[in-house]
């Protein structure tokens, strides 16, 4: 038996919703007695009764004259679900109603009109797409790089080629990075036993997998490998890992491994590593560098060849390359403005968009080794 408090929520609810669609054989029967239209629409689908005429012709979805008649030869227990199903048609006939004009007329807003169609930033193939440099003047709260006005001393040119970085820590902290080698200088005692084969440098961030790439011995910036594996500054204080082992080989020569700091100082100047033996003896010295890893995706496409008739659409000063990917089929390679810092990338997103791109935000986590040549 229901108490006090029971029958004063449903008092309630009845209050905020109005009549509720009938659940009990009796309220069925009071429902089928008064006729259909007596069961109250809410106030929000209101303007959609009577929808049915509107929009016929359409199939009749159920007939309560014949429901009467057909109980009248039914038993009493088989009479209790065709009236319980006769009410259960009729609701499910007004929900079809309603949503056979959404579909006719579009999405519904809330309260008013319904909205236009969604609009595309996609420009049609032949189209030619042209955008500038969305980058900005360097901001006075800078600590490094060539176009910050602040910087001083060693501060003013950055070994790693930025010409901008933040002082603040929230900033640094937002983005994702990627490492990047710079060519391994092997101690002149060991030099013959090294040139017994190819290097390679390898990596683990934190709890990640290894990743690993050519090390070159010589000091060719073009040379020098990005490494696939996105980091944070969070990452890198987990601790890194970088090691240097002959290529192909399942043991490393010698190690590196430390928590890294993150700040301004190391996204100018990068990070001097000895890889040691066990012995603790250094194998050799090599420069690494954060360099960023936020892209902007034009398109993809099943071949390089493909990828460079995509090209040939944009008209942009910002830098355009092309990454093998771990996808497969039409999405293998990818066309990609960047890498930039992660303000950058959404400055230069948005403007590609408005200049009727189909640009969305990338990490490039499933790209594979270093660009592709456009040329």
């Amino acid at each position: 038996m229901k108490d006090d408090q029971d029958l004063e929520l449903e008092a309630l609810m009845g209050d905020a919703m109005g009549d509720l669609v009938p659940t009990t054989e009796a309220a069925v029967r009071r429902a089928e007695a008064e006729g259909a239209e007596a069961v109250a629409l809410p106030r929000s689908l209101e303007r959609f009764r009577g929808l049915d005429a509107a929009l016929a012709p359409r199939e009749r979805v159920v007939s309560l004259d014949e429901a009467r008649a057909r109980r009248a030869t039914t038993p009493r227990r088989a009479q209790s679900v065709a009236s319980h199903l006769g009410v259960g048609l009729v609701g499910a006939a007004a929900a079809a109603a309603v949503l056979l004009a959404v579909r006719t007329t579009g999405n519904l807003g809330i309260g008013g009109d319904p909205p236009g169609p969604i609009a595309t930033s996609a420009a049609p193939a032949s189209q030619t797409i042209a955008f500038g440099d969305a980058e900005s003047v360097c901001p006075t709260s800078c600590c490094a790089g060539s176009a910050c006005s602040k910087a001083s001393g060693e501060m003013a040119s950055c070994p790693s080629g930025r010409s901008c970085i933040s002082c603040s820590a929230a900033d640094l902290a937002a983005g994702v990075y990627r490492f990047r080698v710079g060519g391994f200088a092997p101690a002149e005692k060991f030099k013959k036993n090294l040139s017994a084969g190819p290097l390679e440098v390898c990596l683990r961030v934190a709890g990640s997998e290894m990743v690993c790439g050519p090390s070159h011995t010589g000091g060719d910036p073009a040379k020098w490998p990005s490494l696939p594996l996105p980091v944070t500054g969070g990452d890198t204080l987990g601790g890194v890992t970088i090691s240097i082992r002959f290529a192909g080989a399942k043991e490393s020569l010698a190690e590196w491994s430390e928590p890294l700091s993150f700040n301004a100082g190391g996204l100018c100047k990068g990070y001097l590593i000895q890889p040691m033996f066990r012995t603790g003896e250094p194998l050799g010295t090599l420069s690494a560098f954060l360099v960023d890893s936020h892209f902007v995706e034009l398109a993809r496409g099943p071949s390089l060849t493909a990828m460079k008739e995509e090209r040939r659409r944009y008209q942009t000063p910002l830098p355009l390359s092309v990454f093998d990917t771990k996808a497969a089929g039409d999405r293998r390679f990818s066309l990609v403005l960047g890498p930039f810092g992660k303000a950058h990338a959404e400055r230069v997103r948005f403007q590609a968009l408005d200049a009727g791109a189909s640009a969305t935000p990338s990490l490039g986590d499933d790209f594979v080794g270093d660009a592709l040549p456009l040329d």
